[in-house]
């Protein structure tokens, strides 16, 4: 089975217990994929949401995730460390984040 990791900000509620992300849920379910993100990722005084996740196959254990306050947004960052038996490489964190004049 192929791997696949993707990232995204679809801005849905995931810690939420609705009819709307269980929907969402059961899609992924009928692919095989799962969110691997558990924890909040967007922090402001008043609330934790989990708007940002990261979609990989179901069983996919050759990964660790963790969050990151950067402290330059309510937002927190995820990284991910793949695992690809490929030997010893030095690790390459990216960065990406898009900014405009807003």
């Amino acid at each position: 089975m192929k791997k696949l990791l993707t990232c995204a900000d679809w801005n849905l509620k995931f810690m939420l217990d609705n009819i709307r992300i269980q929907e969402i849920k059961n899609l992924l379910e009928s692919y095989n994929l799962i969110n691997i993100v558990r924890s909040p990722i967007r922090i402001t005084p008043s609330s934790e949401s989990l708007i940002d996740v990261i979609v990989t196959n179901k069983g996919n254990s050759e990964l660790e995730i963790c969050v990151v306050n950067l402290g330059f947004s309510c937002h927190l960052a995820q990284v991910v460390k793949i695992y690809t038996g490929k030997g010893n490489r030095r690790d390459k964190i990216v960065y990406v984040k898009a900014v405009n004049k807003n």
